[in-house]
């Protein structure tokens, strides 16, 4: 379907721009090998967080560091501990790790259930059927629970009045990381993007289900003005709170974390709303915090 194949396009892309070299598999591979204590950090300032390297054996700098920094509120340097207090395995592009720190949240979406799910996909459907053709699969999907519907009302034009946002999940391949073997310079990527997606079709939807709640369901959000669709926020990453103000994440690094060489790329990023652009029919966004594993 239509989201399936966007998603593969997206990963295909992805795939393509993380060609690394083969000694850094072999640095990689070591690294995999370490203890799960190894990844252990002590509960100190961001500034002063120190953890066990993921691939040495001793006390070394945090595994993350800031790249950007645009932001004078603490936002960018208390994610930043979070991240390095964050286990390896909850280091995911489809979902935030666990944020015990409470001035940080993830943005609270209500779900949308009953008779206004039904009410609401009217006014998100976009596709080649008709609304009303394409409605019987689509609503035994949301009652399997491969569709998810929830709103939340918040600030994403940058001018001080809160719109209407509709997120939607659904499973996708993309939000399993990549492993080890599916990057390098020695790997066919075309080859590695078909076997993914000859995996991920061949799954029941049910089956997809259960890797989601593993990996985290992609978002996608619509932002409804007067009963219609009025457009598209950038990006498919959870949405952060803040004091009081919404802040979306883009995960671009995290889905390559078990493939090397990630110096030159950001692993994650936050992002201020920037304006409605009427030519894209999206709710722009521009970086203001991002994260690089730190290899010094």
């Amino acid at each position: 379907n239509k989201e399936a194949a966007l998603a593969a396009y997206t990963l295909s892309v992805q795939l393509f721009s993380t060609k690394v070299r083969a000694d850094s598999v072999q640095r990689l591979t070591r690294a995999i090998a370490e203890p799960k204590q190894n990844a252990e950090i002590t509960k100190q300032p961001a500034t002063k967080t120190y953890t066990q390297h993921h691939a040495g054996n001793k006390l070394h700098l945090p595994r993350f560091k800031l790249s950007r920094n645009h932001l004078d509120n603490g936002l960018c340097e208390a994610f930043l501990a979070e991240l390095n207090r964050s286990p390896w395995d909850e280091l995911l592009s489809c979902k935030l790790p666990i944020l015990p720190n409470p001035v940080i949240k993830e943005l609270v979406f209500t779900p949308i259930e009953g008779e206004r799910i039904k009410e609401i996909d009217q006014l998100i459907y976009r596709g080649r059927q008709t609304w009303e053709q394409a409605w019987p699969e689509r609503e035994r999907d949301y009652q399997l629970g491969y569709f998810r519907l929830a709103e939340a009302f918040f600030d994403a034009n940058n001018d001080g009045k809160k719109e209407h946002v509709i997120r939607r999940l659904l499973p996708s391949q993309s939000c399993r990381p990549a492993s080890k073997d599916e990057g390098g310079d020695d790997v066919d990527v075309l080859s590695v993007l078909k076997q993914r997606t000859q995996e991920w079709e061949s799954m029941t939807k049910k089956q997809q289900i259960q890797q989601a709640k593993m990996y985290g369901f992609l978002s996608g959000y619509i932002v409804l003005q007067q009963g219609e669709s009025k457009g598209y926020l950038s990006g498919s990453g959870r949405i952060l709170s803040y004091q009081g103000k919404a802040y979306p994440t883009y995960s671009e690094g995290i889905s390559f974390k078990n493939i090397p060489d990630l110096n030159d790329r950001n692993w994650f990023s936050i992002a201020e709303f920037s304006g409605y652009i009427s030519s894209k029919n999206t709710y722009g966004a521009t970086p203001v915090c991002s994260y690089k594993l730190n290899k010094d």
